[in-house]
């Protein structure tokens, strides 16, 4: 509790102006500004855990506000739906339509389009995201703190990007073409401002450092594919043996 206590009040004393001073910090100059903090500079700017927990909660947050969902997916949830409703109706159902709807119904409640799967996701992302990044870069000599703070920084001010930028992903949500090439344009800057943030803060060039983070896009993107799988494996098997 003293902690959390410690890293609210830090946050809004805005007297300090701690945080509009990290947002400049980060946008102007990324990598320096997390060096600043790294070689012991406390004050300035706001610790880099309260900034990571402080914009990816009010990102989990604005998402759980909307539906962002694709018009894809939204056909395959009606589909769901419609089965359920024809399944439910039924006077005798055979195992296998038993099996089905105890699937789909398991699906609407617990799948990957549930608000609840996608507010873990953000955070376990974010840890998908760390572990890429440490492996990726473990060779340049940083220890885990500094690795640590570089990556919270970061992290958070892409969260804090996506925020602004939130309007547009809300008035396109359901048109899969327009979703799609946004998504495509925030993974280039994403990995831009990554790229330009490494150059600064671990000194090598910009070729390396692009190079390291098209490798953690490379990894980080199939872990994740990797997580929706055995999740939707992990429900067909609760399924059946539900009712085995």
């Amino acid at each position: 509790m003293g902690e959390l206590r410690e890293t609210i009040n830090e946050l809004f004393n805005l007297q300090s102006n701690k945080l509009f001073r990290t947002i400049k910090g980060l946008t102007v100059a990324p990598g320096n500004t997390i060096r600043t903090f790294a070689e012991g500079d406390r004050t300035t700017f706001l610790h880099p855990f309260t900034y990571a927990l402080t914009f990816i909660g009010l990102l989990v947050f604005f998402l759980s506000m909307v539906n962002s969902e694709l018009e894809f997916t939204e056909e395959k949830r009606l589909e769901r739906q419609e089965a359920i409703e024809n399944l439910s109706q039924k006077e005798s159902l055979t195992d296998k339509e038993k099996g089905v709807l105890k699937f789909y119904q398991l699906y609407e409640n617990y799948g990957l389009e549930t608000p609840g799967f996608e507010k873990f996701m953000q955070y376990f992302g974010f840890f998908l995201f760390s572990i890429s990044h440490l492996f990726v870069f473990k060779n340049l000599g940083y220890g885990l703190k500094k690795n640590a703070w570089f990556i919270f920084y970061t992290y958070a001010h892409i969260t804090l990007f996506t925020i602004i930028t939130f309007p547009l992903f809300f008035f396109t949500a359901g048109n899969v073409t327009i979703t799609l090439i946004l998504y495509l344009i925030a993974i280039i800057l994403t990995v831009s401002y990554h790229a330009w943030s490494a150059l600064q803060y671990y000194e090598i060039t910009i070729g390396r450092a692009i190079k390291k983070y098209v490798f953690i896009v490379l990894i980080f993107f199939p872990l994740v594919l990797i997580v929706d799988i055995t999740y939707t494996i992990l429900l067909f098997l609760f399924t059946v043996y539900f009712n085995s």
